[in-house]
């Protein structure tokens, strides 16, 4: 009798104790990995990375350009998307314009040339030269610069010579033209033009190959023209040669 009763004290411990020792396991909270661990670098992980921002690094530098950030890469061909125009005192050798590369390629501006007016394109051309990385942007003009300008670092500094057009009574404008600068007459399509003051009375042409309309109104003097990227175009009181977009 004795020895039966050992034996169901024995058995009934032995239940006992593996039911709660099993309940005491699923009672622990989980633990987690410390940061940097083997398991801290999950979906998580991915996650907090991506949400990083994109550093954009200014023109010149030996990063620059490579990329618009991902908001702004935009396929639109080759555009102008800023022009200085206006210094304080004489505008020689400030001025400047910023092209946009918006193609998936890097394009090479060997062939391409600037014309600016004034009562045409003619008043003022301009071979160009480099290469733009895909969705990058290039600084062309000055060579001089100065905080009111934006302090810019060109990719090809060119004094645009005669100046380019402060807007007065009638509209002028800038256009980039896929063939060099001699070729460039007054009925020429240019690949693309920002046409900037009251009016278009000069009968300046745009990319459509007949007198286009005007873009924005005149800046006044320390002031730029840009693009936005919807492709409408703004006065920016507070010139940006060095970023994209």
């Amino acid at each position: 009798m004795e020895m039966k009763t050992s034996l169901l004290a024995a058995v009934l411990f032995a239940a006992t104790g593996c039911a709660t020792g099993s309940e005491a396991a699923d009672a622990r909270p989980p633990i987690d990995a410390p940061a940097g661990g083997a398991d801290a670098r999950g979906a998580d992980a991915a996650l907090v990375a991506d949400a990083a921002p994109l550093i954009d690094a200014p023109l010149g530098s030996p990063d620059a350009n490579v990329t618009a950030d991902a908001g702004t890469q935009l396929n639109i061909g080759l555009r102008i998307v800023e022009v200085y125009y206006d210094h304080t005192g004489a505008d020689d050798r400030y001025e400047w314009v910023k092209l946009y590369n918006g193609t998936p390629s890097p394009l090479n501006l060997g062939n391409y040339s600037f014309g600016w007016g004034g009562v045409d394109y003619t008043v003022g051309v301009m071979d160009l030269a480099g290469t733009i990385p895909p969705y990058g942007c290039y600084l062309v003009g000055g060579p001089m610069g100065n905080a009111t300008s934006g302090s810019p670092m060109f990719d090809l500094g060119l004094d645009f010579n005669p100046d380019l057009q402060n807007s007065g009574s009638a509209g002028d404008g800038v256009a980039i033209f896929n063939l060099p600068a001699s070729g460039i007459t007054a009925t020429t399509t240019p690949v693309h033009a920002v046409i900037y003051g009251p009016n278009n009375n000069n009968n300046l042409y745009d990319e459509n190959g007949a007198g286009g309309n005007v873009d924005v109104d005149d800046a006044p003097s320390e002031s730029a023209i840009r693009m936005k990227p919807d492709q409408s175009w703004e006065i920016n009181p507070t010139p940006t040669p060095n970023g994209c977009f």
